[in-house]
């Protein structure tokens, strides 16, 4: 079965441009908000149409109330759209505006607090997705992704996303009552509202270029921004070596750059959205020596009318306000949403068919012609092909760069092999289900990964398991007694990646956590590489108990782990071949050892150094 090939690359992230307009950023956010958050915004948009249709009675209800009351009338006389005409008394027309009032104001409230809600399923939403969707995908994706992604993909782009959908709510929570009032106003001035209309147009297409440019500027901001992010994660995960070598602040000076730029592009972005949204508001006090204008040639016209329909028309004027600063809101977000569905996309192309198998042991056993490639064309392993029965120990040897690790990852199946089969049992490996393989197969890497949490905690590794049964896996591996010295024995917390234990003591705690799970295949990377010959001795004393009803698979770099093995294989520009003796592993041993230190020192030589 082929390894599958994700469809964009992680560099090709850092290399896309702005294609999307506000029909696709809606659409791709279709994709993303989840069932409630849409629901919130359609509530949203409905309540939108009741205020401001609201809103239009109320401002002709106040200005003719307030024009009848000037001319000591005490009957209003009302024209409203559909309805017709009314003549309510003051007291009446002013009961029936206030209470309009107190229901747009109970709606904008109810519409905030939906507003806040949405964004908040929005981001909640997208953060699972991306946990989720990085989860199924294939470790081969995984461990190709850069640095950060993850990170970055659930903290500051789904941050986007939740503004993005504030904006878009805003954006249409403002159109609506903004076509609202200006409906009124048309039936009320038809001549001055078209005019008005046809200068807002224009000066809409005036100011597109800017949107258009605060696009562009806002996707220049995401791709160095995620380069700046991934930076400070290689940083933090370097921090050791940096300071040993002595580089930490040529390494600083690289990440002020990184920072420089994104900041840089930043301010590019605020400053085309803040522009545009000012131009707008600015030049749109035309809008009412316009209107204004059109009013004193107009000929009898009534002051009422006039007076409502430039009321209606202010008060339009900050709709249309809102609408641009959400409008220019989007621009500046939906890069971000690009960037996030891109990298969507990317991890769902490379996740593996789940199998379906629930299966109870694996049995033996083979590798049939297996390959693996890294780059198309590129092998790592050729053809390798094997039968391990069940309770079998091996030893796998070889130079490195030889295809060892590739090989123990496609026996884990981190790695799909690009050809050939593996089976357990004589099924495909591919078809037993996860929840059946990973109670059977554990893992020893040669670094073992410690959290922040008690020795307990780590042993467990977040599985459910009794006191009892961690203390024994803990004294099979030879470190109960340590773990009992601790101050607080096993629930003694240990610090971040695993600080208050010594190298050796980590290892033997990684072989205890792959020992709890009881797994009928264990994989080990150089067990006893930071093990003293004591704690050395109790580990293989364990792997020889093992013998007979848990298979092992052992990568040797010393020949004194080799020797519980019950046969040891040779690997070398990846394939596999049987070694008659021990000695024979010896001399590869030494062989790669031997490449290992030449090709150290010839980094240092002065033949190696350039002229």
């Amino acid at each position: 079965m082929p390894a599958p090939t994700p469809r964009t690359s992680p560099d090709d992230w850092k290399h896309s441009s702005p294609q999307g307009t506000l029909r696709s950023t809606v659409a791709e956010l279709r994709s993303v908000v989840p069932r409630r958050g849409k629901v919130g915004a359609a509530i949203v948009a409905v309540q939108s149409v009741l205020a401001g249709g609201l809103e239009a009675v109320l401002l002709v209800l106040v200005l003719n109330t307030a024009l009848t009351i000037v001319d000591d009338d005490r009957t209003v006389e009302i024209n409203l759209p559909i309805v017709g005409s009314l003549h309510p008394s003051a007291g009446v027309s002013l009961l029936v505006a206030t209470g309009a009032g107190v229901v747009v104001l109970l709606i904008h409230l109810h519409s905030a607090w939906l507003t806040a809600d949405v964004a908040a399923v929005s981001l909640r939403g997208a953060r699972d997705r991306a946990i989720k969707t990085y989860s199924a995908s294939a470790w081969a994706q995984q461990s190709a992704d850069r640095e950060g992604a993850l990170q970055e993909t659930v903290t500051t782009i789904s941050y986007q996303i939740g503004q993005l959908v504030v904006s878009l709510s805003t954006l249409v929570s403002s159109l609506i009552p903004l076509a609202m009032l200006l409906g009124v106003a048309a039936i009320l001035q038809p001549l001055v509202t078209s005019i008005v209309l046809l200068f807002g147009g224009m000066l809409f297409l005036a100011l597109h270029p800017i949107a258009s440019a605060t696009r562009r500027r806002a996707n220049d901001y995401v791709q160095v921004n995620s380069r700046f992010a991934e930076a400070i994660t290689e940083w933090t995960g370097l921090a050791l070596e940096l300071r040993v070598f002595g580089v930490a602040r040529k390494r600083m000076e690289t990440l002020s750059t990184h920072n420089r730029a994104a900041t840089d592009a930043l301010r590019r972005s605020r400053f085309l959205a803040r522009a545009g949204s000012w131009l707008l508001r600015d030049l749109a006090v035309l809008f009412l020596v316009v209107a204004a204008g059109v009013l004193y040639l107009s000929d009898g016209t009534e002051l009422a009318a006039a007076g409502t329909v430039v009321l209606l028309i202010v008060r339009s004027l900050a709709y249309a306000q809102n609408a641009n600063t959400a409008l220019q809101g989007m621009n500046e977000q939906a890069p971000g949403l690009e960037e996030f569905c891109r990298r969507m996309r990317s991890l769902e192309a490379a996740t593996p068919e789940a199998g379906l198998a629930a299966v109870g042991h694996l049995g033996d056993l083979d590798l049939r012609g297996v390959s693996y490639e890294y780059s198309p064309g590129v092998p790592t392993l050729r053809g390798v092909t094997m039968h391990i029965e069940q309770g079998e120990c091996i030893g796998l040897v070889g130079p490195s760069g030889g295809g060892k690790s590739t090989l123990a990852q496609v026996l884990l199946r981190l790695r799909t092999p690009s050809s050939g089969d593996v089976t357990a049992g004589g099924l495909r490996y591919e078809e037993i289900d996860d929840p059946s393989w990973s109670k059977l197969v554990s893992f020893v890497p040669q670094e073992p990964r410690l959290f922040e949490g008690t020795v307990a905690e780590n042993i467990a590794f977040f599985r459910d398991a009794t006191i009892g049964q961690i203390e024994e896996v803990a004294h099979e591996a030879g470190l109960l007694d340590e773990i009992r010295s601790l101050p607080q024995a096993m629930q003694t917390v240990l610090g971040p990646r695993g600080s208050g234990l010594s190298g050796g003591q980590r290892q033997r705690l990684a072989f205890a956590r792959a020992l709890l799970g009881r797994p009928e295949l264990l994989i080990l990377d150089e067990p006893t590489s930071a093990l003293d010959l004591r704690s050395e001795a109790l580990l293989q004393e364990t792997i020889v108990r093992l013998k007979g009803h848990v298979t092992c698979f052992i990568v040797a770099h010393r020949l004194t782990t080799l020797g519980c093995c019950d046969r040891v294989f040779a690997m070398e520009g990846g394939t596999t071949r049987l070694l008659e003796s021990l000695d024979e592993a010896q001399v590869l041993l030494s062989q790669a050892h031997e490449a290992t230190t030449v090709g150290e020192a010839d980094q240092h030589s002065p033949a190696a150094r350039p002229l």
